[in-house]
């Protein structure tokens, strides 16, 4: 963590940019600021990094982005760059880039906000949002916003230069009037806001019901690949008793293995223009290239016909009751998003020395080791949390709102043991309830086509 607030203390919005430009986990960027005079630098890194880029801005009438901002992202931007506004009720500044970390603070997307002001900000990196579970609360935060905002257009150019040219009259006379307001009514009480704490909301707000909204949905749709996956013809190797929610999986891996990974994550909303009015021919282009991949990779073989079968193993309750250090390490290595994880921790946080260079099967079992050691603000265990997160329908029958509880909630939160994570591993231990899914594995969904997936 962190503190970013211009020359008070030396570091700088554009030092920011630079260490995400070096990054090679950079998967998208996602900026919710009100005041957008300045997009080079971010429209710059996107295009550099080949990840799509999504702003939020204000357009109120009196605040909105500049006209050559507009008439860029309305005229000139490609499609994975992209300009949104919304017209009241707005003033959030956070900068997400995915995969490597965020900034929250006061710095708009102007010159001042990045240079010339003294701003206040903090920086987390990828890691430090995980272990405080808050890329899912970044997500639903922009989801919220999403609902709220319009894709620029030519027409808001024109309202802009109307407004302009009518406003500047008018904007002279109110900052008079304000300034007479301010000083007759100097000595009254009551300008600043009260805050009314009788009321009481949900616990999780907004991003907990837009979590629990994606989450049924999503299953949903990886219900429906798992039927197609029962039907679809594939490679000769795939053992007759693979479970078709594995098997789904894996195709849909392979396909964004092709499409996204090795193309660029700006590919994504590119496909989904493209698929959402033919998802289904879409769904049989991941099954054609699927039926034709060869068997000279054992590494898919393995992952469809043997690891899945020994992480249901390991994933019972029973198995959970006993886990062990090497129980532990053996799922992390064998599971994506942990394995993931493990690898995109910091050695300090693991207790390695700063330059270790561990080979991926040790790093786990570091992790495993890692796990077993924390305990949640209610004394529980990381067995005791998969233990609640897989099997925990007595308790808690409404697993969204279980993995929400468990990756949210200090009674039952540990640090890097994250939702992506969780959600594998439930589909691992009941793949006929649940197939499995990672961040991975929304990203494909998205580029398939289906709006019910908003990155």
């Amino acid at each position: 963590m962190e503190l970013v607030a211009n020359a008070v203390n030396g570091r700088y919005f554009t030092e920011l940019i630079e260490r995400v430009r070096r990054s090679a986990h950079l998967e998208s960027i996602r900026a919710a600021v009100a005041y957008v005079n300045d997009k080079d630098s971010l429209v710059s890194l996107a295009k550099d990094k080949k990840v799509p880029l999504s702003i939020y801005a204000l357009f109120d009438g009196e605040v909105w982005p500049s006209l050559p901002v507009l008439k860029y992202f309305a005229h000139r931007a490609p499609p994975s760059i992209q300009l949104f506004l919304t017209a009241k009720f707005y003033h959030p500044k956070v900068y997400w880039f995915e995969g490597v970390g965020a900034y929250i603070g006061s710095a708009n997307l102007t010159d001042g906000g990045w240079i010339k002001n003294i701003e206040s900000g903090i920086w987390l990196d990828t890691n430090e949002l995980d272990a405080q579970g808050l890329e899912d609360e970044l997500r639903s935060m922009f989801d919220v916003i999403a609902e709220r905002s319009v894709f620029v257009n030519g027409g808001h150019i024109k309202l802009a230069e109307r407004i302009r040219d009518k406003g500047v009259e008018l904007a002279r006379m109110r900052k008079q009037l304000d300034t007479d307001i301010a000083e007759a009514l100097a000595g009254l009480p009551g300008w600043t806001s009260p805050i009314d704490r009788t009321k009481r909301t949900e616990p999780g707000g907004a991003a907990k019901k837009a979590f629990i909204r994606e989450w049924n949905e999503t299953l949903g749709l990886l219900h429906m690949l798992t039927r197609i996956a029962r039907d679809k013809p594939g490679p000769s190797w795939v053992s007759p008793d693979a479970h078709p929610a594995i098997v789904q999986d894996q195709a849909t891996e392979l396909w964004y293995n092709l499409n996204i990974r090795k193309v660029g994550q700006d590919q994504i909303e590119v496909l989904h223009r493209r698929n959402r009015a033919r998802p289904e021919a879409a769904i049989d282009e991941v099954f054609a290239g699927w039926q034709a991949l060869g068997s000279d990779d054992e590494r898919w073989q393995e992952w469809v016909n043997e690891v899945p079968r020994r992480l249901g193993q390991l994933l019972t309750r029973e198995s959970l009751h006993d886990l062990s250090v090497d129980t532990l390490g053996e799922i992390i290595n064998s599971s994506h998003a942990f394995r993931a994880h493990g690898r995109q921790m910091t050695n300090r946080e693991l207790g390695l020395p700063g330059d270790a260079q561990t080979p991926i099967e040790q790093r786990c079992h570091v992790y495993a080791e890692y796990l077993l050691a924390q305990r949640t603000a209610a004394d529980r265990g990381v067995a005791q949390v998969l233990e609640h997160a897989l099997w925990g329908d007595r308790v808690e029958p409404d697993c969204a709102e279980r993995l929400w509880r468990v990756t949210q909630d200090p009674e039952w939160r540990l640090p890097h043991l994250g939702i992506h994570t969780l959600a594998e591993l439930l589909g691992y231990a009941r793949p006929d309830e649940y197939p499995p899914r990672n961040n991975r594995v929304r990203k494909t969904l998205r580029a398939l086509g289906f709006e019910q997936v908003r990155l």
